[in-house]
């Protein structure tokens, strides 16, 4: 049985909402009309200012969630100068910044100085590990696509490329963040799957080395969500909660989305369930304001 937390009724103010980023209990769901921020433990939410510099032609959803090394919390999210008739793709993709206030001061959306290394991934969610948010450079780019990751340090603003480990496809990278640490799978076939992991420090990413922290036999498309004691492995595969122990190769789903009953002022189930999205949570009493 699932503990019911909040629930927000947006009145139809938008038509399909992208993945959810979370960080300390806070929880940032982008849409296709707006930016929502709330907190489920103290059930405050908030829309985020709109941008000037997002061209009203084509929308941009590569966006993130994060804390610096200071406490502040931030959202990061990309946007596109212009854009091409031929086409309709945008293009000269950039950066900007949002710092959420937990004191009540005004906010607004401010341009980073450093260029994208890359265009990143559009609709994507940044994975979000110790001050750092990472996305995954766009497909379809001139020449050879470069073997890393799109990283933006939190603390100072500044851009640069997390290199991949040299067996793990550039241009079919899954990242996630687990237990404090930037994770990427590696499909090496139908039914075996490597997860990779590299920690990151405050400081960022230089330096460090990527672990081979498993091989999993399990097919198709999973998002790993926490390693377990006793070598097992929580993944989200469709609406279903699963585990896998790496003893037996057994993957026992423990939970269906969409049937999922919860705990309220009385039991019930969901209703008309659209789309869900599975994290690690926090429960915390940061309060925000924009």
């Amino acid at each position: 049985m699932a503990t019911f937390m909040h629930a927000e009724d947006f009145d139809c103010k938008f038509s399909f909402v992208r993945y959810f980023a979370h960080c300390d209990g806070l929880v940032l769901a982008p849409t296709d009309t707006g930016i929502y921020l709330f907190n489920p433990a103290t059930r405050e939410t908030v829309t985020l200012p709109i941008s000037i510099r997002h061209h009203e032609e084509v929308h941009c959803c590569c966006i993130g969630l994060g804390r610096d090394r200071s406490g502040e919390y931030k959202v990061a999210r990309a946007f596109y100068r212009s854009w091409d008739p031929d086409t309709g793709m945008g293009t000269g993709m950039r950066m900007e910044v949002l710092t959420v206030s937990c004191n009540g001061g005004a906010a607004a959306w401010r341009e980073i100085a450093d260029d994208l290394p890359y265009p990143a991934c559009n609709w994507r969610t940044a994975v979000t590990v110790n001050g750092f948010l990472f996305w995954r450079v766009a497909k379809h780019l001139p020449g050879l696509p470069p073997r890393g990751l799109i990283h933006l340090s939190l603390a100072d603003e500044t851009l640069g490329i997390t290199t991949l480990p040299d067996s793990v496809d550039p241009v079919l990278p899954d990242a996630f963040a687990l237990h404090g640490e930037l994770c990427v799978t590696e499909v090496t076939d139908d039914e075996t799957v490597t997860i990779w992991t590299l920690a990151v420090q405050e400081d960022g990413v230089q330096g460090q080395c990527w672990e081979q922290r498993c091989i999993v036999q399990l097919g198709g498309f999973f998002h790993p969500l926490a390693f377990l004691p006793g070598g097992r492995i929580m993944f989200k595969a469709g609406f279903d909660i699963s585990i896998y122990s790496m003893a037996t190769a057994k993957l026992t789903t423990v939970c269906q989305m969409d049937r999922l009953k919860y705990q309220g002022r009385r039991a019930r189930a969901w209703k008309n369930l659209f789309i869900f999205n599975a994290h690690r949570y926090t429960e915390s009493l940061v309060r925000i304001t924009v």
